[in-house]
């Protein structure tokens, strides 16, 4: 097609706020693109609303299962795979007499800070956070969500381990030889 005059483009741009603009600068012409390069948009107000976004999510989207966590004294905690294998281990600890429980998230985003807030907090030990990852990852939610309140250790392998019940277990047990906070 025919390129278009400076005038119709001109038209166009002012109509549609989603086309990049242009702006010549020392006889170049530099984009300029994004959310606050547009004067018609306002930044806060579009703040404000991915807040209304995310505060909704937290209330509807938020999602975990709780295992054992009524009369638990160690919290194991993870998602996913880990999550399956720390539930496991929930069993063979309290075949050993350990009460422990499990909290696991469904979906990380949002993180279910609900699930830590519920737990009664003068019976529990300590958790273990449990994730295929080092550094953890997982477990820096989990470490906000206590916020100092019990102990916490990190039960992790990675480099395409698959983590063993086994290190859990070995956790939870440190937990409860180091006793009470």
């Amino acid at each position: 097609p025919e390129p278009l005059s400076e005038d119709e483009v001109a038209r166009l741009r002012a109509a549609k706020t989603w086309a990049v603009a242009g702006v010549r600068t020392g006889g170049q012409r530099k984009v300029m693109c994004g959310p606050g390069l547009d004067t018609r948009v306002s930044q806060e107000s579009m703040n404000r609303r991915d807040a209304e976004l995310y505060a909704l999510w937290e209330r509807e989207e938020t999602d975990w299962e709780e295992y054992m966590t009524e009369d638990a004294e160690i919290i194991l905690t993870a998602y996913g795979i880990s999550g399956r294998i720390a539930r496991s281990a929930a069993g063979l600890l309290r075949a050993e007499g350990i009460r422990a429980g499990l909290i696991r998230p469904r979906r990380v985003h949002p993180f279910p800070y609900e699930a830590y807030e519920r737990l009664d907090w003068r019976r529990i030990r300590g958790i273990v956070s449990a994730e295929m990852a080092i550094p953890p990852q997982f477990g820096l939610d989990v470490q906000n969500a206590v916020r100092g309140r019990t102990r916490l250790e990190f039960a992790l392998s990675s480099g395409g381990e698959i983590l063993d019940r086994s290190v859990i277990v070995a956790a939870a047990k440190r937990l409860m030889e180091g006793g009470a906070v």
